[in-house]
């Protein structure tokens, strides 16, 4: 087994390159291979896939600080796209990027966002945890232990949004029924009165991003109530108010869905493209700025899965060569498995299949595989034929009426990202990892955003039952200067929690006695005073007053 490690530098920061290849070489117990790429046209930034597909190198850091459109969108096709084997993709921004890169990143699937600086340790300390834990450096910092009621938030991009609710698509898991708290868009502009939404359904089918669950939720409007033990009167008086907010809200979200209709930006048709040489990748437009949605895929590892996944209108195959019998015969497994994506909820009756670099014709193949939506090409799969084709298949589909209630947002619009919360106890903290337990079963290999005690994400490494908890370990990152040093001073904190308390205690204690002490003396100079007086009183002298009881 090689202990030589491959990392791909894609930026053109030539100083933190240099940098950054000394510093992984002098903290990590590993033997690392640095290259650098760069590329400043759009379509020579997404043909970059084609070379880290085929190198398959351990890690990709990608450098968002220029053309950042552009290399977000190299990390999104590289995070959803299969490899051989795996391969960590780290986002890297500067001090000048705008706060909402750091976001979108992770939202385009990679594992580690780093801010960058002169500090090196952070993201080598992270990079080899994450691909190889022998080599990883101690980290040395401080750790503190406590017990911290704390909440982490999973992003989620929001689909659409109906008057009832909303569709989005997340790395976590829910049940039908539950109640989870959604942090969005219109919650927080109060075109709803409540964060808290119910699950009304969860499928790994018709996704459109990395994320692995499709969940439809219904907005609640308003947060539930509490009344118990309270006056009956009062009572009834706030299930009245919250039925006239809950009115107000949905009166709000109808309003809202009419003035965005026009904002409406759904690509109504599919294409899945089956090719190892990724034709639409290499010196093509980018595939996000065509009419149609475009996955490629190198192959299928599970038919049945990847069509329920993607749901395709279009399916587009390049067969290796042109004697392929063994692609051949994958095509007729493939065909049987239509019928998962005819089911009565799909939203097409027969898909397209395009059969590119295949000898037989349409006709022979039709009947061989008793499919009539089947169209063959001798030649090799070229994008501008493949989109022309598409366009005219696309007007054949049957496809069923959208519904105009909904409101799709594009992945461009800020709104589209909202937070699914989960509560959580911080046990332990340092300025590079975490250790926190939760009663949610949390997937590996995701990130959370933590707002407390400092903003930063967290990558979920390892997890373990503890007291029947959830224990999960991860590495912080996202993290800048300022919030490092705030960090910092919380963990020194934690440190003195006990001992400031022992301290504050005894000083209690302490004033108290001494207070005690100062109220006797006081007491005491307050008799001995009036005693004095009385002394030096003539007329108190002259007629002393009897204060025995007169005799009879």
């Amino acid at each position: 087994m090689s202990d030589i490690k491959t990392f791909y530098y894609i930026g053109d920061d030539e100083a933190y390159f240099k940098n950054l290849s000394t510093e992984f070489k002098r903290l990590g117990r590993v033997s690392v291979v640095f290259k650098k790429y760069f590329e400043t046209d759009e379509k020579k930034i997404q043909s970059l896939f084609l070379k880290v597909f085929v190198d398959s190198p351990d890690c990709v850091l990608i450098d968002f600080s220029t053309h950042t459109q552009d290399y977000l969108h190299l990390s999104r096709i590289l995070s959803r796209t299969p490899f051989k084997s795996k391969v960590l993709i780290v986002g890297l921004v500067d001090y000048l990027s705008p706060p909402e890169v750091l976001r979108e990143g992770i939202a385009t699937g990679v594992s580690l966002n780093h801010i960058k600086s002169a500090e090196y340790f952070d993201l080598v300390y992270d990079v080899l945890k994450i691909i190889s834990p022998e080599s990883s450096p101690e980290h040395g910092f401080a750790t503190c232990e406590l017990k911290e009621p704390s909440e982490a938030f999973s992003l989620a991009r929001i689909g659409y949004v109906s008057p009832q609710g909303l569709h989005l698509e997340s790395d976590l898991s829910f049940e039908v029924g539950e109640k989870i708290h959604v942090d969005n868009f219109l919650s927080k502009s109060k075109t709803i009165y409540s964060a808290q939404m119910t699950v009304t359904q969860v499928k790994e089918e018709n996704l459109f991003y990395h994320w692995p669950k499709a969940i439809d939720l219904d907005f609640n409007f308003a947060d539930d109530l509490n009344i118990d033990g309270i006056d009956q009167n009062l009572a009834m008086e706030r299930k009245r108010e919250r039925t006239d907010t809950i009115l107000l809200a949905k009166k709000q979200i109808g309003k809202w869905i009419k003035e965005h209709a026009y904002d409406s930006q759904e690509k109504r048709i599919k294409i899945l493209i089956i090719d190892k040489q990724f034709a639409i990748y290499r010196d093509q437009l980018r595939t996000d700025k065509h009419p149609f949605i475009l996955r490629n895929l190198p192959f299928l590892t599970d038919i049945t899965k990847n069509l329920i996944k993607v749901h395709p209108q279009i399916i587009a195959v390049n067969l290796d060569a042109k004697d392929d019998v063994t692609s051949i015969n994958n095509l007729i497994e493939f065909v049987n498995t239509i019928s998962f994506i005819k089911s009565k909820e799909s939203i097409i009756e027969k898909p397209y299949i395009l059969i590119f670099n295949c000898e037989e014709t349409s006709a022979e193949l039709q009947v061989k595989m008793q499919y009539a939506n089947l169209l063959t090409f001798p030649d090799e799969l070229k994008v501008d034929v493949l989109i022309k084709l598409a366009t005219v298949a696309s007007q054949k589909l049957k496809l069923k009426d959208s519904n105009k209630e909904h409101v799709f947002l594009s992945k461009k619009n800020p709104n589209a990202l909202a937070e699914i919360r989960v509560p959580i106890q911080i046990e332990k903290i340092s300025e590079l990892d975490i250790v926190f337990s939760a009663h949610k079963n949390l997937p590996l290999n995701i990130n959370l955003h933590l707002h407390q005690p400092v903003d930063c994400y967290v990558y979920l490494l390892e997890v373990k039952e503890v007291n029947k908890a959830l224990e999960y370990y991860g590495v912080i990152h996202c993290v800048d200067e300022i919030h490092k040093k705030e960090l910092r001073r919380y963990v020194n904190s934690v440190f003195f929690r006990d001992h400031d308390a022992e301290k504050a205690a005894e000083l209690e204690e302490y004033q108290k006695l001494n207070q005690q002490k100062l109220d006797e003396r006081a007491e005491q100079e307050r008799l001995a005073r009036e005693a004095q007086e009385a002394a030096q009183d003539p007329q108190a002298q002259e007629n002393p007053v009897d204060q025995t009881e007169p005799k009879e």
